[in-house]
């Protein structure tokens, strides 16, 4: 499903959202994801937003759970991109 109201206007008449990167050379990419509105934000997401800096609780990241990303990008030596 596409989502159109993921910046400008639509976006902020929409309540806005959340926006995710995962950065790591060692697999050799960039993933993004956009939630909105923020009911759609995933579980783990939203629990690893509401317990960070909680040492005692803290629910790390899983992007394994957050469905496709909105954007892929290679990156390192194979990839042609520096």
């Amino acid at each position: 499903e596409t989502n159109n109201a993921t910046i400008g206007v639509p976006f902020n008449e929409n309540e806005g959202g959340v926006y995710a990167l995962e950065w790591d050379p060692e697999a050799g990419y960039i993933r993004s994801w956009v939630f909105a509105p923020h009911k759609v934000v995933p579980e783990n997401l939203r629990e690893a937003m509401d317990s960070a800096g909680d040492a005692d609780s803290e629910v790390l990241p899983d992007t394994s759970t957050w469905g496709l990303p909105y954007g892929y990008f290679a990156i390192g030596d194979e990839s042609r991109c520096s």
